[in-house]
Formats: C-alpha cells, structure tokens, sequence
C-alpha cells in the first residue's frame, strides 16, 4: 500500500508540473545574427511532450548584416529544450542536419512557399529533410523561458 500510495503521489506531482509547464504564457525566441553578405532563410521545427505539440513553420528572412528575433509562442522550453532544431539557406548554402538516433525522422517542408504545421503533414511541392538541433537555454524571463542565439558568419 505505501508503494501505491508513493507511486501516486508522484504521478500527482508530474501531472500538476506538466500542467504548470503547458498553461505557462512561456514562449521560446531564436535570435539570428547574419553576418553574411546575403539574405538568409530560416525554417523551424519543435517536439513537444506528444504529436499534438510537434510544429514546423517556415519561412522567417534575415537580411544582410541584420540581427532579428522570432518568439514562438507555440513552444516551451521545458517540453522543447531536447527537441529544436533549424533548417537553413541563402547564398547558395544550406545548413541541414543529419539522421541519427536523437532525430531519426526528417521533416516535411517547402523549399519555397511558407508552410506550417505539423512536421510529417504532407505539403505539396514538399520534399523531406533533417534540422539541425539548437541548443536552447533555460532563461528566467516571464515571458520567454527558454532561448538560443545563432550566429552565421562569412
């Protein structure tokens, strides 16, 4: 009986911080810094604690030599933090990830028009590819909880 009653406090004690972490107005923001002597494009895509919470979204420009910030208020550190990634391009480059054990599956896009969704949702004109993970940081912020900066230099 102990060991039932130790198993359900516990179970009550995830399910109340769960639900903290996903009624939080928390959001996590990427913040770009292009450096490079051309536009760069950016896609993103999260997991969260089940498909439901798993998005990708794409396309966010950063110019030339600018520095912007995109929060998206679709995510959460605390069910995000292992599981965000990017997937890049401009002058001719692009920055992709690989197949691994951590991120097996790749992610449908559209290499041109603006998508968003879910990220094994068909897309037409789509093609699969792999992210790059960000590592994010836990932040403090009421608003924000967790945060990256990526920089791309020439």
């Amino acid at each position: 009986m102990k060991k039932f009653l130790k198993f359900v406090s516990a179970f009550c004690v995830f399910a109340a911080a769960l639900s903290f972490a996903s009624s939080s107005c928390a959001a996590v923001s990427i913040t770009i810094q292009n450096n490079r002597d051309h536009n760069l494009s950016f896609a993103f895509c999260w997991a969260g604690f089940d498909k439901p919470d798993d998005r990708r979204i794409g396309w966010y420009n950063v110019k030339a030599g600018e520095s912007k910030t995109f929060t998206f208020n679709d995510a959460q550190y605390a069910l995000t933090a292992q599981d965000f990634g990017y997937y890049a391009m401009g002058g001719g480059k692009v920055w992709t990830g690989k197949a691994d054990d951590e991120r097996p599956l790749p992610v449908i896009i559209h290499p041109k028009q603006a998508f968003k969704g879910s990220p094994e949702d068909s897309i037409d004109g789509g093609r699969k590819v792999y992210f790059r993970h960000i590592k994010l940081k836990e932040t403090s912020d009421d608003k924000v909880n967790g945060s990256a900066t990526l920089t791309f230099n020439p």
